[in-house]
């Protein structure tokens, strides 16, 4: 009986050795993809949220002891139109990666959700065309809209049955906003500035590639 079981545990060790070094391999060749799907999302994203011609690399700045992570973008004249920072705000299933656009006269121009695990048909419409129109009505027709949901006192239409997932919402789109305004000055303070052979130095454009 001891000798069987001694197989049985045996066998069942192999099998779990085997599922891991398949799973890790696995891993190996689909890590890679996800990633560059991702990148490939957030390049994608980058003009939608803040239309440029061009966008910098990734800018760490810090100040205070706060440090953050944004991209600039640029006009065809190579002055500067904004930044556009990414957020993730803990909604009611988990991070709601998002992308926000912030010109620079530090308005909300636009935001992109990357992704997101809030409940199907509730939360998760926060990427339906319907939160999306409403939201972007408000940032044409209120200059400073104060980005809380009605039931807080601010100008968000909440997701019906979905409160939790909209307050998440405006945290992020306030994170970014008060990004923006904290670090206004070194954010300016990038400017376009071409190669010697007069190409973008470390600029891309709005599809990603360099140009």
């Amino acid at each position: 009986m001891i000798k069987g079981m001694l197989k049985t545990g045996l066998f069942l060790f192999v099998v779990a050795a085997i599922s891991g070094v398949l799973l890790a391999y696995t891993q190996s060749l689909t890590a890679p993809v996800i990633e560059k799907n991702q990148k490939d999302a957030e390049e994608k994203a980058l003009n939608l949220v803040l239309p440029s011609l061009r966008f910098s690399d990734e800018i760490t700045s810090e100040k205070d002891g706060k440090k953050i992570t944004y991209r600039v973008g640029y006009d065809k004249n190579g002055d500067l139109t904004g930044a556009v920072f990414k957020v993730s705000p803990k909604g009611f299933g988990g991070l709601i990666n998002t992308m926000v656009g912030i010109n620079k006269e530090g308005q909300v121009v636009n935001y992109k959700i990357l992704s997101l695990s809030e409940t199907p048909g509730l939360g998760s419409k926060l990427t339906s065309d319907d939160f999306t129109n409403k939201f972007k009505k408000l940032l044409e027709t209120n200059k400073t809209p104060i980005f809380k949901v009605k039931k807080d006192k601010g100008d968000v239409d909440a997701v019906t049955a979905a409160t939790i997932s909209s307050r998440a919402f405006c945290v992020g789109i306030n994170e970014a906003l008060n990004n923006f305004n904290i670090f206004k000055e070194q954010i300016l303070a990038n400017k376009y500035s071409p190669s010697k052979d007069n190409k973008p130095n470390g600029l891309q454009n709005s599809i990603g590639g360099t140009k």
